[in-house]
Parts: C-alpha cells; sequence; structure tokens
C-alpha cells in the first residue's frame, strides 16, 4: 500500500518514443538506472511512464538513440495540485486525505481466521475483542506474545495462535490441540469380549486363552479370549488378554424420502436494498424493510471498499430478493433410488467404521406416499473389545 502511495506521490510523465531503435533506447535506459514502467508498444513507437526527476536523462538518452519523444500527459500529486492552482480548499482536502490515508494505514479494517475447526470463528474473535485486538485496532501495537498467552489460556481447545497484519488486514492463525491416544495399560486383567453379535470369521489370541472358535455364533458382551490362565500346577493367574476377532455381522437399515415435492418456479420479480457498513455500525439506505414477497430467495453481497490497495472500514452491502412459486412435483424414482442407496451406505460405513461390506441387498418399494429403500448387508469386521476384570 505505501508503495503504490509513493508512486503516486511522485511525478510521471507519459512519453511516446517514436524512430529509431526504440529497443535500443529501453536497453540504455536500464543501463542508465533511468527507471521507467508501464511500457507498451503502440503502432510504430513505444509508450512508456518515467518519473519527472529522470525526465532530462531519458531526453539525453533519446537524442543518443535518434528517438523522438512526446509527452501525452504528466501524473501524480504534484501535478493534480498545480492544476488545483489556487482552489485551496481541495488543495487542503487532498493532503488531509492523504495524511489520513497513511495514518488508518495502520490501523485493522478485515480480520479473518484460519487453522480452526473445532473452534467457532466467533469466538476466537470475540476473546481477540475483549482484549483490544479487533476492527479499528492499530496493528503496530499489538503484542503477539501477550495476546498468545492470554489466548490459550482462555481457549484450552488452542495450542497456538499468532496476528499477522499486513497494512489493514489482519489474519488470525491458531492451531487446535490434539487429542492425547489412550494408552494401553498392559499390567491390568481384561478379556476380550464381542462388541457385536455376529459369526466368528477368524480369531488369533496373542494372549489370553480363546474361548470360541471359527463358525461360533457370539452375542454382544460375550467372553471371546479370557484373561484368566491356569499353569500345569493348576494355579491361576489373570493377563490382559489381547488377539484380534474378525466376524461376520448383518445390518438391516430404512430410508426413504416423500414421493411429492415443492420446487421453485421463479417469477422473475425482484427487490434489491441497500445498506452501507462504517466499522460496526450498519446504516440502512431504505426506508421500507418489509419484503414484498411471501416466497423468495435472498442473495446479500458485501463489498468493501478499498484506497491504494488499503481496505477501508466502509462496505456497500447489496441485498437481493427473487421471488418464486411453490408448485407441487413428482420425486423420480430411480434417482430418489440411487440417492437413498447412497445415503444408507454412508451410514452403513459409519456404523461399522470403515468395515469390509461383503454382501449387500436393496429392496425399493413405494408406501404411505413414500419411496423407501431397505439395506440388508453383511460385513466382516473387527468385534473384539477390551473389558478390565480388576
Amino acid at each position: 500500500m505505501k508503495k503504490k502511495a509513493i508512486d503516486f506521490i511522485t511525478q510521471g510523465v507519459r512519453l511516446r518514443a517514436e524512430g529509431g531503435q526504440t529497443e535500443r533506447f529501453l536497453n540504455e535506459l536500464a543501463l542508465r538506472q533511468l527507471y521507467f514502467r508501464n511500457a507498451a508498444r503502440e503502432g510504430g513507437g513505444i509508450c512508456l511512464t518515467v518519473n519527472r526527476i529522470d525526465l532530462k536523462g531519458v531526453e539525453a538518452t533519446a537524442a543518443d538513440c535518434g528517438i523522438r519523444l512526446e509527452t501525452l500527459k504528466k501524473t501524480g500529486l504534484f501535478t493534480l495540485l498545480a492544476r488545483l492552482k489556487k482552489r485551496y480548499v481541495l488543495i487542503g482536502l487532498s493532503l488531509a486525505l492523504l495524511v489520513w490515508v497513511f495514518h488508518m494505514s495502520d490501523m485493522i479494517w478485515e480480520i479473518r481466521v484460519s487453522g480452526n475447526d473445532k473452534v467457532s470463528s466467533s469466538e476466537i474473535l470475540q476473546q481477540l475483542g475483549e482484549l483490544g485486538v479487533g476492527i479499528g485496532t492499530n496493528g503496530t501495537r499489538i503484542d503477539n506474545r501477550r495476546v498468545r498467552s492470554v489466548m490459550l489460556e482462555r481457549i484450552r481447545e488452542l495450542s497456538w495462535l499468532t496476528v499477522r497484519v499486513n497494512g489493514s488486514r489482519a489474519e488470525v492463525i491458531v492451531r487446535e490441540r490434539r487429542p492425547r491416544p489412550e494408552l494401553i495399560d498392559g499390567s491390568k486383567a481384561a478379556d476380550i469380549i464381542a462388541g457385536k453379535t455376529g459369526m466368528i470369521e477368524n480369531i488369533a489370541a496373542l494372549e489370553g486363552r480363546a474361548l470360541v472358535k471359527k463358525g461360533d455364533m457370539v452375542l454382544a458382551g460375550q467372553t471371546l479370549i479370557s484373561g484368566e490362565l491356569t499353569d500345569l500346577q493348576g494355579e491361576k493367574r489373570t493377563v490382559r488378554a489381547l488377539g484380534d476377532v474378525s466376524a461376520r455381522t448383518w445390518y438391516t437399515l430404512g430410508a426413504q424420502t416423500p414421493s411429492e415435492y415443492s420446487e421453485k418456479s421463479y417469477t422473475g420479480r425482484k427487490h434489491s436494498s441497500v445498506s452501507i457498513k462504517i466499522c460496526d455500525l450498519k446504516i440502512n439506505l431504505y426506508f421500507d424493510s418489509g419484503i414484498p414477497y411471501r416466497f423468495y430467495d435472498k442473495m446479500t453481497t458485501e463489498k468493501r471498499s478499498e484506497l491504494l490497495g488499503m481496505a477501508l472500514p466502509f462496505s456497500i452491502i447489496k441485498s437481493e430478493y427473487y421471488e418464486y412459486v411453490p408448485i407441487s412435483a413428482q420425486t423420480d424414482t430411480q434417482q430418489a433410488e440411487d440417492m437413498l442407496r447412497q445415503r444408507l451406505l454412508t451410514v452403513l460405513d459409519g456404523r461399522t467404521g470403515g468395515a469390509e461390506v461383503t454382501q449387500t441387498v436393496f429392496d425399493t418399494f413405494a408406501e404411505d406416499g413414500a419411496v423407501k429403500v431397505r439395506l440388508t448387508a453383511e460385513c466382516l469386521e473387527q468385534i473384539g473389545e477390551a473389558r478390565f476384570t480388576e
């Protein structure tokens, strides 16, 4: 932003270079360290912008290269002030605006939060606001160490936080804590029990004694691998049973959707309203706040103002309301069936934790004004769970 402001203050002269070797002319300018920008070929010549302070050097270089120069226009703050001449009020306002821009460039007018998943952005912004970090805060005065320390104390789900300020924009970057993995205490005696009802497909006891074999039907809660062992002398001891137990399990799930649904038929009528937002203050530019439609879709866009690349605390909010009439439509049976099948498979995947699905059977039928799909599935999954006995 400040670089653009400097370019605005520096007087520029737009020139057209014709005749001779224009490419050599540009190379000579670069060799003599005469800054030029926005060079573009137009017709038989090249147009470029140079700083007014370098104009004499550019003219001398053009003479050495046999180039004719034509001044197209002059730009910059001082050229603008020269045009104003004795319009002192406009000059004063321009200078005041320039000072205001440099002052406001250190203020934060836009804040974004990234890296958060469980903790909401609104909660983070609320806590930052209580610490004095928000819209209108001077970005150069933010003490990142203090903000980080207090925020991590207030929001325990966060493990790291920083506020990066770039001009009038601030980005709050956070990292959330990862849950600690559950540690297995091998010193506690435990059995392996069935977490679900099914038919044993494979059982491998790494520690403990298997009580069932392949082909056995087991019920949820039944002990599969016992942690109680008996040695040759008949003495009993307990261990933490370990092992893998896979079983065939069966599920029956159902889903339905109405045979008729309501869809939108747009009438083409549209209503618009405009508001101005200054910092956190919203000013409506309309008198009637009522919406003339009973059924409508609303689309809201907010355009933030910028000056020389700096976000300003002003934004224009435009809301558009599109009227529609709800009409009844018949559900496409095939589309409904495909949708419900996919939904049931998603539910099944969640129930089994991503276990292997070995067989599926779908039944589709219409009943009570709805399209219904029933899924019967066979899965191969791990059903063993630890149950501590001490």
